[in-house]
């Protein structure tokens, strides 16, 4: 990863700017294999207040930023589900997204000892090669082990 490229935890005030980036990202990657309905849902989930409810309670998330600039963000709830990730096209394959699951899968740990299996609901074009993390990986839980260090 680019080392101008700081990876931090998300903190109150980021709403409003993680909410316009997972937006922006969902619209061009995500959301046309979304009827409608599915993609009114997906915006009301990431509006800046929900996202700030969510942090409060049993949410975290980190985020990747170049200067100003948000460039991927993950979230995760109740410690063992991928709530949300996304990267910036322009920024996808350079190991962003690979710190960004580092990150949280270590502070999962932290969190909890017995910490061992995240789970995740992906789109199938979130998936970009197989053999990666995320290969295939509608609904499934993941053993944890060698993404953290």
């Amino acid at each position: 990863m680019n080392s101008q490229i700081k990876s931090r935890r998300m903190k109150r005030g980021d709403e409003a700017k993680v909410s316009e980036f997972i937006s922006i990202v969902f619209n061009e990657y995500v959301a046309p294999g979304f009827s409608q309905d599915g993609i009114d849902e997906f915006m009301k989930y990431i509006k800046p207040d929900t996202i700030q409810s969510q942090l409060k309670e049993n949410h975290f998330g980190f985020i990747a930023t170049l200067g100003r600039d948000i460039l991927g963000i993950i979230e995760v709830c109740n410690n063992n589900h991928i709530a949300l990730f996304f990267v910036d096209g322009r920024f996808q394959r350079k190991g962003i997204g690979k710190k960004l699951l580092q990150k949280a899968l270590e502070l999962c740990s932290k969190n909890d000892s017995n910490f061992s299996n995240i789970s995740v609901n992906a789109t199938p074009n979130s998936i970009r090669e197989p053999g990666t993390f995320f290969t295939n990986c509608t609904n499934r839980n993941f053993p944890t082990e060698n993404y953290y260090s």
